[in-house]
Formats: C-alpha cells, structure tokens, sequence
C-alpha cells in the first residue's frame, strides 16, 4: 500500500521531488503556504512536507492539524536561519507523540 505524499514550499526547494513522482505544490508566501496545507489535508495526503519560510499562523495551524491526527504535517529545515526553528519545534512534538518523550 502507498501513500500519499506531498512537498510544499519554494518551486527551487520542492521540484526536485517531483523525479520521485511525489506531488509538489509551489508556495511563495505564509498565506499560499497555508492553503496548500489545507488543500493537501482535504485531498487526504498522508505525509505533507512544508519547507521554506513559516509564520506563527502557519505553525499553529500545522500543530493543530497534526493533533487532530488527520495527516503527518513536517516542516523540514531551512537554510537560512529563521527567527524561530519551526522545523526544530515539529519535530520535537512528533518524536514527543512516537515515543511518549523528547529525544533531545
């Protein structure tokens, strides 16, 4: 059984994804990013990949959604260094969700 998978961020960051024949959903601001994650989760992907830039809504929205244990939402590194590390902070709360701890 697959499942469904998809990228979004930055068309430079994400296309590379495509070779893969994972979906890729291109996000040049918070407000595109944050409909792609919503879009995504109506579409019933499985596995959402966020990258490039993320704001305090987008976050909480990924956080929310990933309580309601709808999809897997991750927010992978950046480059260049955020204000905040939101891809430090999801990962924290999914390996705290797997293992009952943080892993830190």
């Amino acid at each position: 059984m697959s499942s469904k998978i998809c990228f979004i961020g930055v068309k430079d960051t994400v296309d590379m994804w495509r070779i893969f024949g994972v979906d890729v959903f291109y996000s040049k601001n918070f407000a595109e990013t944050k409909n792609h994650i919503f879009r995504a989760v109506e579409e019933k992907y499985e596995l959402i990949y966020v990258t490039g830039e993320i704001n305090s809504s987008v976050f909480k929205e990924i956080e929310r959604l990933n309580h309601s244990k709808v999809a897997l939402i991750t927010i992978l590194p950046v480059v260049q260094p955020p204000e905040i590390n939101w891809a430090d902070e999801t990962l924290k709360h999914l390996s705290i969700k797997a293992v009952g701890s943080s892993i830190k």
